[in-house]
């Protein structure tokens, strides 16, 4: 319905007013809050122009700039792939152009600031209309893609990932989400070109695209094929910019073939990540991840497929799997399981008949995740989230820049960090049961309805706002916290 007309129609009216209104207070926060991680990629983003007219762009990885935010100064260095780079960099050549020339500092500056966020937000529009487009290429109504969108949008994953932690994971994510889109509609280059765009942007699409082909082909030589291609761009520019550069030394980078397979300690962490917890079994012990991605992967190449329905189902379950095993059985980062929601809420658009049953399974595993987040990583909500941006300017600001976060209310509060360890456990335990749940609820090849309470197709609305207001509520953390600090310690 056009805005003209909506706004004709008295009910219609106030459901614009409120969409305005939600929408309104969550720019507001999304510019109050800056992370350290992007400010250090606008860093190296930035400097990039600068090893590029100085001829240095194979050093790049040997490069040391300083970074003199009021929260966050420190010497930062490239260590993520190349290609996320080349992107802050061509957003924020203006930033580097008043820096250079106009001897700003970019990183003391709230409007500079503001610009580099506004990337994050350019992806969020860009994601949700990529959303909807799937969800009519899966075949959903277009009343179901709009609610699949406004799910996404009003997740308390978008908001503690996106609007709180300034996560750029939005950029791999809208590439993948065209790539899938392409992928049904079966225009296989244009998948393989949106996936070999996304997985030097973030490995972890490697994980999805690698489903996705084990599910359509059944050729090994061609499924070979495939994923040589879909990383043979993250291989050429290992090759041309390496990434074990020597600091200082300009000539610490001579040509190798070996450079492909070279990354930096950052991303080889990453890896590390996938591998970090064990368990005792067989002959010694085996990695619960693997094991989960070996069964997934085969059971995808096995399968045969005969509907489109079911293709189409089937397809966007492997990939909530896929992300689903990376985030039950691997160490991570707060930020990174925003990748998991679009398959959250495209499952709950194409299982219509347990929305109200999904929609309770995803918060309540969200606010599981979220609790174990704020107590495993505290100062991703903490006052220096809101040290650089426009909130000091409102609330007073420290002289200098102490750090508050939840586990310095927390311990405060109860005169011990005891039970940090059991409210980690707690979360991860809810958010471990609700994607269980989720996942043998939503099973594509279930033949009858199962007996739940309730299997109306419509939403309820009550526990959207619910989400709504609960994502507001962590948004206020960081505010108060940074309040706190001001008035005890500043």
């Amino acid at each position: 319905m056009a805005l003209s007309a909506m706004w004709k129609e008295k009910k219609e009216r106030g459901k614009l007013l409120l969409a305005t209104a939600v929408a309104g207070i969550s720019l507001l926060f999304f510019y109050s809050f800056i992370y350290n991680d992007i400010l250090e990629t606008m860093r190296v983003g930035i400097s990039f122009w600068t090893e590029l007219f100085s001829g240095n762009l194979r050093y790049f990885y040997a490069g040391r700039w300083e970074m003199t935010p009021f929260a966050y100064t420190k010497e930062v260095q490239a260590v993520y792939d190349f290609p996320i780079y080349l992107v802050f960099a061509v957003w924020n050549f203006p930033l580097w152009l008043l820096e250079t020339f106009g001897k700003v500092d970019v990183f003391n500056s709230v409007l500079c600031l503001m610009w580099g966020k506004t990337l994050l937000l350019v992806f969020s529009v860009l994601i949700t209309s990529s959303l909807y487009r799937l969800c009519l290429t899966l075949d959903m109504e277009k009343e179901t893609a709009q609610l699949v969108c406004v799910l996404f949008l009003t997740s308390n994953f978008f908001m503690t990932s996106v609007i709180i932690m300034s996560a750029y994971d939005m950029i791999p994510l809208f590439f993948v989400l065209e790539g899938i889109n392409f992928y049904f509609k079966g225009e296989d280059r244009k998948f393989v070109g949106c996936f070999m765009c996304a997985i030097p942007l973030k490995f972890f699409a490697l994980l999805l695209f690698v489903a996705l082909v084990l599910l359509r082909e059944k050729r090994i030589p061609h499924i070979v094929g495939n994923v040589v291609v879909s990383v043979l761009p993250i291989l050429i520019f290992r090759l041309l910019i390496p990434c074990q550069a020597v600091p200082g030394d300009l000539q610490g980078a001579p040509f190798s073939l070996l450079d492909m397979f070279r990354s930096t300690d950052l991303s080889g962490l990453a890896i590390l990540y996938t591998v970090a917890y064990e368990r005792p079994l067989v002959l010694s012990a085996v990695y619960p991840s693997f094991i989960c991605w070996l069964v997934l992967y085969l059971a995808c190449y096995f399968l045969k497929l005969d509907t489109e329905e079911m293709q189409r189902k089937m397809g966007i379950y492997v990939c909530f799997l896929a992300y689903a095993i990376l985030f039950v059985t691997c160490m991570q980062h707060p930020y990174w399981i925003l990748i998991l929601v679009p398959f959250l809420v495209l499952i709950m658009g194409q299982n219509r008949r347990y929305l109200y049953v999904n929609l309770v399974l995803e918060t309540l595993l969200t606010w599981g995740m979220i609790v174990a987040q704020i107590f495993k990583f505290p100062w991703c909500f903490g006052n220096g989230l809101a040290a650089g941006m426009f909130l000091p300017r409102i609330l007073g600001a420290q002289k200098a820049f102490a750090a508050v976060t939840p586990m310095t209310v927390y311990t405060k509060l109860t005169g011990s960090e005891s039970s940090q360890g059991y409210l980690i456990r707690a979360g991860c335990s809810l958010f471990v049961a609700g994607i269980l749940l989720f996942a043998l609820i939503n099973f594509p090849f279930w033949k009858k309805t199962l007996p739940f309470i309730e299997t109306d197709k419509k939403p309820a609305w009550w526990l959207i706002g619910l989400r709504i207001l609960a994502g507001f509520g962590l948004a206020l953390i960081p505010v108060a916290l940074h309040v706190a600090g001001v008035i005890f310690l500043g």
